[in-house]
């Protein structure tokens, strides 16, 4: 701690205790290294208990070795988000990441059920990787998730990234609501069920109490959240090409738009021998991407319901659904993801999960109207696809040639478009699927 920090000890704490009582926010310009100390003191004390502000008995103190050397600690001066950074260091960081692992193991991102915390040892023991670098994961606590199941290192690339304030996350508590469109027509034949499923809604989504920095701060070098894409932040030093050896498209291939760049650069940032995994929701399964009606079940008991009536029975299969147009949603066809995969990794293995009644929904004569547009059924019936694959050392130009006439963005439905074909050991496994049962069904040879 620098001297003048060291004077200033009783002012420092005479303003936590202001700060206590204050809305902390994350957004700050860079100031004195005492107004540092005292904002970082505040925060520290403030996420612990959002509601209450309490002064928590931790007191921060930053590194002497940090000099900031790009003058960019927290947020940008207009108050916006900041772009990539390098956080200060914290003598005591031990006690924030203390902090961190409690609330996330409070949001169920963390503990011996938790999904993520069963994925993330999954991968692990898979793949034996330490440096793991996960696109287009949002904000929420992953890299805690990593970094306390045995990896060493932990980097998250995301646009939509803000890590100088607390993001929206889902609060895993919160396991099943309805949709929101279910909800909403509650409002008023049901006003109490309306108000429960609303309260659910509400909580499903909340603001994290620890801003991106702070996990950082928490975990040292260890933890990286970069703002931006693999093209904004090429040149800005953050990545290091052939640095990772394990990247996670954890539910992102179904919304980019520009999927071959993004597999592009996780190849570049790779290095030899490196895996990649990623989980596909199939915007051509039953559901969409998280529609209404979720399963044939659903649609039975409401079929004249709007949302039910324009996209259910594979009906968001049409220009009639909203969800078809919808920009956030590329609408890849899964046999065409694959072969682009092809062109960057190699000896994938995979598992696809299939919804109970689909298979028996998707009778004859609805099939057969399916497949003069170009839809094979096996495709009908994957809700999701996940993939383990190793990095090829170099581009397979074999492979490259075989899209060449594909379309990875909204590609026409109306039998105008061939997509590739699915293989015939995909194909045969899902159609095999026995879904006259209530729970959904995994085939493939993941095994998770």
């Amino acid at each position: 701690m620098s001297p003048g920090l060291v004077c200033h000890t009783a002012t420092l704490l005479a303003w936590v205790l202001i700060c206590a009582c204050l809305d902390v926010s994350a957004d700050y310009s860079p100031g004195s290294d005492l107004e540092m100390e005292v904002h970082a003191t505040c925060l520290l004390a403030a996420r612990s208990s959002p509601a209450k502000r309490k002064l928590q008995q931790v007191e921060l103190t930053y590194d002497d070795d940090d000099d900031d050397p790009d003058g960019s600690r927290w947020a940008d001066e207009s108050g916006g988000c900041s772009g990539p950074m390098k956080v200060p260091k914290l003598n005591n960081a031990e006690a924030l990441r203390k902090k961190l692992v409690a609330e996330t193991r409070q949001w169920q991102y963390l503990g011996l059920t938790a999904n993520p915390q069963k994925q993330m040892i999954r991968l692990h023991n898979a793949t034996k990787a330490r440096r793991l670098l996960d696109v287009g994961m949002g904000q929420g606590p992953f890299g805690v998730v990593a970094l306390e199941n045995g990896f060493k290192q932990y980097t998250g690339v995301d646009p939509a990234l803000c890590i100088n304030k607390n993001a929206r996350t889902r609060n895993r508590k919160i396991s099943h609501t309805m949709k929101r469109a279910q909800c909403d027509a509650k409002k008023h034949v049901a006003p109490a069920e309306y108000a429960a499923c609303s309260r659910l809604l509400n909580e499903k989504y909340m603001n994290f109490p620890f801003t991106g920095i702070e996990m950082m701060q928490g975990y040292g070098g260890h933890l990286q959240l970069i703002p931006g894409t693999f093209e904004t932040v090429a040149d800005s030093g953050f990545l290091k090409v052939g640095g990772y050896d394990l990247a996670t498209l954890f539910t992102v291939t179904e919304h980019l738009q520009d999927i071959r760049g993004v597999l592009e650069g996780i190849h570049k940032y790779t290095g030899p021998g490196a895996s990649l995994f990623f989980d596909h929701q199939a915007y051509y399964g039953y559901s969409g991407h998280h529609g209404s009606p979720g399963t044939p079940e659903e649609y039975k008991a409401n079929p004249y319901e709007k949302m039910n009536k324009d996209c259910g029975q594979w009906r968001h299969l049409n220009p009639t659904c909203p969800a078809f147009s919808d920009k956030g949603l590329n609408r890849v066809r899964l046999s065409d993801l694959l072969g682009l995969l092809d062109v960057y990794f190699s000896d994938c293995k995979w598992a696809a999960k299939v919804q109970p009644g689909t298979n028996q929904a998707l009778d004859s004569k609805l099939m057969a109207e399916y497949e003069k547009r170009g839809f094979e059924k096996a495709e009908l019936l994957i809700s999701h696809y996940h993939g383990l694959c190793k990095r090829r050392p170099t581009k397979s130009k074999v492979a490259e040639k075989k899209i060449k006439a594909s379309v990875f963005f909204h590609p026409p439905t109306d039998g105008s478009y061939k997509p590739r074909r699915l293989s015939k050991t995909i194909t045969s496994a899902v159609l095999a699927a026995d879904t006259t049962g209530v729970k959904n069904v995994f085939v493939g040879e993941l095994g998770w």
